[in-house]
């Protein structure tokens, strides 16, 4: 079995996407179809792309990620935070529980 994590983790960094500013989400979707992986819920990946479609993900739905998917294998995804001050939070959690 392949490292499915580090495959993930290592390819938007190979691909020279830095942060989820607009600019570079045109290339985290490129990404992610190179890994095959495709949202999870029955939205549009282009609505990353638009700022108020986010909003409304938030608002209406409870959104807290946007979720990418291999059907094939559940457990290669990716969750993608639709508010920055979560990621900072959670990935904050995660390394301080780590060391």
């Amino acid at each position: 079995m392949s490292n499915y994590i580090s495959e993930i983790l290592l390819a938007p960094s190979d691909a020279e996407v830095r942060f989820m500013a607009p600019a570079n989400v045109e290339k985290f979707l490129r990404v992610m179809q190179q890994l095959r992986l495709q949202p999870r819920a029955p939205v549009s990946e282009r609505d990353l792309m638009n700022p108020e479609a986010i909003q409304r993900m938030v608002a209406e739905k409870g959104a807290l990620v946007f979720s990418f998917v291999d059907v094939d294998r559940p457990l290669r995804h990716v969750d993608l935070f639709l508010r920055t001050s979560m990621d900072v939070l959670v990935l904050g959690n995660f390394f301080l529980q780590r060391s």
